[in-house]
C-alpha cells in the first residue's frame, strides 16, 4: 500500500469513527428491534465494537482485523442468543454497514480522484472482511444457541426425574413415561447425587406413570438400583401394576433380591411406619 492510499484509507477511517453513532443508529432492519427501545440499547455496544474494527481492517494488515472480528463475535454472539433474536438480524446489519461504509469509501475516492483498479481492490479487500464477520458471527451464534438448548435440555430431564425428600432419611422418585437409556442415566445421576446430598437411607422409585418395561428399561433400572444399594441407599420398586410385574417376570428378571411393593402408598407405610390414626395427646 502506497503513501496515498494510506492516507485515503485513513481519512475514510476517521469518517466512518466520527459517524458510528448515526451508522449504528440507522440500523434498525428487524421490527422486533423497532418496537423495542431495550433491545435497540443493549445492540448498541455491538453495533459500535463491529464498526470499530469494520474501519481499523482499512488500515491494518490482513490477519489482524480476523483477531479482531473473532474477539467481537466472542464477545457478543452470546447477546443475540440471549436476547432471542434470530441470525438473520446480525446478518441484516452486517449488510447495512457494508453499504454505509461502501459508500464511504466511494466518497473518499473521489475526492482523491483514486483509479477504479485503487477503488476496486480496496473495496474488494473490505468485501472479503465484511464476509468473515458473517462467518464468523454465524458460525459463533449456532455454537452458542446449541450450547443454551442443551443446557435447557438438560434442566429439563432433571426436572422430569425429580428425587422428593419424604422425611429425613427416605426420597422418592415419581417416573412418568417411558425410559431409555439417556433417561436411565439421568435417573441414575439424580438418585446417587440427590441421595448423597440429603443423607438418605431408602430411595423408593414409583413406576406407576411407567407405560412399558422391557428388558432394556428393566436392566436401567436394576444398574440405578445396585448403584444405590453400593452407595449404601436402601432401594425400593413400588407402583408395579400387575401386567409390568407379568412382563418382569416373562423376561426372566429376578425380583427376589429387590424389595417391591404394588403401590407408593404400600411403600411409605412399610417404609415410614402406618400413618397415625389417633389423635396425638401430650
Amino acid at each position: 500500500m502506497d503513501i496515498s492510499q494510506q492516507s485515503w484509507l485513513e481519512n475514510a477511517q476517521e469518517k466512518i469513527l466520527t459517524n458510528k453513532e448515526d451508522f449504528a443508529k440507522r440500523s434498525l432492519p428487524d421490527g422486533a428491534i423497532q418496537a423495542n427501545s431495550h433491545l435497540t440499547g443493549e445492540l448498541m455496544p455491538w453495533r459500535f465494537h463491529l464498526l470499530e474494527v469494520f474501519s481499523q481492517s482499512l488500515t491494518d494488515g490482513s490477519k489482524q482485523p480476523k483477531q479482531l472480528l473473532q474477539a467481537w463475535a466472542d464477545e457478543y454472539a452470546d447477546k443475540l442468543v440471549e436476547l432471542s433474536l434470530p441470525l438473520d438480524t446480525a446478518l441484516q446489519e452486517i449488510d447495512y454497514y457494508r453499504a454505509a461504509i461502501g459508500n464511504v469509501l466511494k466518497e473518499e475516492a473521489k475526492q482523491q480522484q483514486l483509479t477504479i483498479d485503487e477503488f476496486y481492490e480496496m473495496l474488494n479487500y473490505f468485501n472479503v472482511i465484511v464476509d468473515e464477520a458473517g462467518y464468523i458471527i454465524s458460525r459463533m451464534y449456532v455454537a452458542e444457541h446449541e450450547r443454551t438448548l442443551k443446557n435447557a435440555h438438560y434442566a429439563v430431564e432433571e426436572l422430569s426425574v425429580p428425587l422428593v425428600r419424604v422425611t429425613k432419611e427416605t426420597g422418592v422418585i415419581p417416573i412418568i413415561g417411558d425410559i431409555d437409556t439417556k433417561r436411565a442415566q439421568t435417573i441414575m445421576t439424580n438418585a446417587l447425587h440427590q441421595s448423597a446430598e440429603y443423607e438418605l437411607d431408602t430411595v423408593i422409585m414409583d413406576l406407576q406413570g411407567v407405560n412399558v418395561i422391557d428388558t432394556m428399561v428393566a436392566d436401567q433400572l436394576f444398574k440405578v438400583i445396585n448403584a444405590l444399594e453400593v452407595s449404601g441407599v436402601h432401594a425400593i420398586l413400588s407402583g408395579l401394576r400387575p401386567d409390568i410385574a407379568q412382563t418382569m417376570v416373562q423376561l426372566g428378571i429376578n425380583m427376589k433380591k429387590i424389595e417391591t411393593n404394588s403401590s407408593l402408598l404400600q411403600a411409605l407405610e412399610k417404609s415410614l411406619g402406618p400413618p397415625r390414626t389417633e389423635p396425638i395427646t401430650d
